[in-house]
């Protein structure tokens, strides 16, 4: 019996994951134990009581099995002699039977359940990218920022059927649709990515933040801001399920992090606005963020860009890395913002940043790293795609 199994009244259940760790046993293994399981029980198949006029000599068994996607091929030899008074004979030959039980298909299709159990967790991914609008400025970025952030996902075992794409909804489609996800499957937290527009209204010292789906609209009536069919944080977050993580790529998108219940990385503080790289037409955030938690090589980082914008990112083109800098001289940087992490046997300072990227580049200076403030409120832990590429470091 494996190490960890479930004790019940009528027998021990191993499991086949156990803390996120497959401990399914391999299919040698069990071809193994059905030949083992043949070789100590054959010799009780024969009753010498049976035969009381002979005497009755019985060796060794020896088996061995094959699964196969429909059957089971198996191979026993049982060694019998029998003699009585001048006669003997002996039966020392090997039998095959297959056996029609779909275990190998039935290995498959568990190795694929353990093995999304353990990479997918309690998480399904949302991806919502909106680059036309009706009423304001269209985007460049968000139909290429949904593709980065939906290969990274593939590439670190999320399966197709289970990722969501929502492309240019209006505000009812939105919610709706995230509604509908979160009816489907219950039991899970969403990794939940937005790339659009986001936007912060002020107005007699209340501000508000909001997502802009694709009716929504920005009017000023006598000095006042409104925004017409934004997604509130508060909206947002009574659709989401609880301890979800939201990765927000949109301007203000720092200012969504009130009220959250779950963890939120947001693109920059909420009186920031989040580029677009020119070059590829990608976020400059959600590309920054894919790449340096992906598995490439890493070269050095650009010293003269992570000196002024807190989201750094090294691009040949010279002539962009000169209007990055010269946005932030003006004081115009982009900060992502962190909220309800949990950041477990380290030691953290308000000095401390999260710089996130792949643990086997640790070490060595990063291309693109995304640096993030810390914040106080650390709720929530991440799962493992996030969990195991996330290094603290004291600057």
């Amino acid at each position: 019996m494996p190490e960890n199994y479930l004790e019940t009244d009528l027998s021990n259940i191993a499991y086949g994951s156990y803390n996120k760790k497959n401990t399914l046993p391999s299919k040698s293994k069990i071809q193994k134990e059905i030949a083992d399981y043949l070789e100590l029980t054959l010799p009780f198949c024969i009753d010498e009581t049976e035969f009381p006029d002979f005497d009755i000599s019985i060796k060794e068994a020896s088996a061995s099995s094959k699964i196969k996607q429909d059957s089971v091929v198996v191979n026993a030899k049982l060694p019998v002699s029998a003699s009585r008074e001048e006669e003997s004979f002996t039966i020392d030959r090997e039998y095959e039977t297959e056996i029609p039980i779909r275990l190998g298909e039935i290995y498959h299709v568990v190795e694929e359940i353990v093995g999304k159990q353990i990479t997918e967790g309690d998480y399904i991914p949302v991806l919502i990218g909106i680059k036309n609008y009706n009423e304001i400025r269209d985007l460049q970025g968000p139909e290429n920022d949904i593709k980065l952030m939906e290969k990274f996902l593939k590439d670190n075992g999320f399966s197709s059927e289970n990722l969501v794409k929502i492309v240019s909804p209006t505000k009812e489609e939105f919610l709706k649709k995230l509604g509908g996800v979160k009816k489907k499957y219950p039991d899970k937290k969403f990794i939940f990515y937005y790339s659009g527009h986001g936007f912060q209204q002020k107005n007699n010292g209340k501000e508000n933040y909001y997502l802009v789906p694709k009716d929504g609209s920005i009017t000023s009536v006598n000095g006042k801001v409104k925004v017409q069919n934004g997604v509130s944080a508060k909206e947002l977050y009574q659709v989401l399920p609880k301890s979800s993580i939201a990765i927000l790529d949109a301007c203000h998108s720092g200012g969504m992090i009130q009220g959250s219940n779950g963890i939120v990385l947001a693109s920059s503080s909420k009186d920031q606005y989040s580029y677009e790289r020119e070059d590829t037409k990608e976020g400059i955030f959600t590309s920054t963020l894919v790449k340096s938690m992906s598995k490439d090589k890493i070269p050095e980082i650009d010293k003269a860009l992570e000196k002024f914008p807190k989201l750094a990112g090294k691009v040949e083109d010279k002539a962009w890395q000169t209007k990055i800098i010269a946005k932030a001289r003006a004081g115009d940087i982009q900060t992502p913002q962190l909220s309800g992490l949990v950041i477990s046997d380290l030691e953290t300072s308000e000095e401390s940043i999260l710089l996130i990227i792949n643990k086997d580049n640790f070490g060595k200076e990063p291309n693109n790293p995304v640096y993030i403030t810390q914040q106080k409120s650390l709720k929530h832990k991440l799962p493992n795609i996030f969990q195991t590429q996330t290094i603290l470091i004291n600057l």
